[in-house]
């Protein structure tokens, strides 16, 4: 019984001590890439150690609305992906994750 405790509260304290997760941030917005597009976020999701980020955009001239989505690693880097745009940053900053 005593080992028991003594497992437990020594898996307590190290839990207690472990530095919080951090997320990758999705950008708010993209650049422009191949053609002249305004990307502004729509979706941020993290799961699983990855994060999702939705853009939508509008192109000059073209009155359709364009969607396009980055996915990053929560050290920041990106997830190579034949969806993803070039906009995509190949980087973003880390920090704290929020809750869902």
């Amino acid at each position: 019984m005593r080992f028991a405790l003594t497992v437990f509260v020594l898996a307590a304290v190290a839990a207690a001590t472990k530095p919080p997760p951090e997320c990758a941030v999705c950008p708010k917005t993209l650049p422009p890439g191949v053609s002249e597009i305004a990307w502004t976020r729509v979706a941020a999701d993290e799961d699983a150690g990855t994060m999702f980020c939705g853009y939508r955009g509008k192109e000059r001239g073209n009155p359709k609305t364009l969607e396009t989505f980055c996915s990053y690693y929560n050290n920041g880097t990106l997830i190579k992906n034949p969806g993803s745009l070039k906009a995509c940053p190949k980087t973003v900053k880390v920090e704290k994750c929020k809750k869902q």
